[in-house]
């Protein structure tokens, strides 16, 4: 008894820390990396799914995701499995005309993503465009934090 409950938890460690090693969590800046690499078939479908995991599941990206904010790097992602193949490619776009991102398509699944960098004190409101619909959206700005914000070695905490 002893013996199996121990090998049980011995191997839901062991496949936790493989599911963990092969897809880590998504941020604006690994996104960035990631859409960069363009990745194609089975690496692309896994990146869709942590995509879809990262901005909440299918049916919030089906309605547009919500922007996600790290410091100045800004990540969209749409998912849009019906676009006709003679419409632009779907776009986060400000609502005053001054932002127009190009959403890139995630291998052959119906998900888009972008990152943009914006400057420091950057405000919005913005909203996708796909198909001739226009999608969710939202109001965003960007800051960068102040270097005395940051936490550094050998320097203090205060209580």
């Amino acid at each position: 008894m002893t013996l199996s409950v121990a090998l049980a938890a011995g191997i839901l460690v062991c496949g936790t820390t493989a599911l963990a090693q092969e897809a880590p969590s998504l941020d604006p800046k690994s996104l960035e990396a990631a859409l960069a690499a363009r990745p194609g078939g089975a690496d692309a479908e896994r990146l869709a799914d942590r995509i879809r995991s990262y901005f909440g599941g299918r049916d919030v990206l089906m309605r547009g995701g919500p922007a996600r904010v790290d410091e100045l790097t800004v990540a969209f992602a749409l998912e849009a499995p019906a676009v006709p193949p003679d419409s632009p490619a779907p776009r986060a776009v400000g609502d005053h005309g001054m932002f127009n991102l190009p959403l890139m398509k995630v291998g052959t699944s119906g998900v888009y993503a972008a990152v943009a960098r914006l400057t420091h004190g950057a405000a919005l409101t913005w909203h996708y465009e796909a198909g001739g619909a226009r999608l969710g959206g939202g109001q965003l700005e960007v800051y960068e934090t102040h270097p005395d914000a940051r936490e550094r070695a050998g320097v203090p905490k205060g209580n």
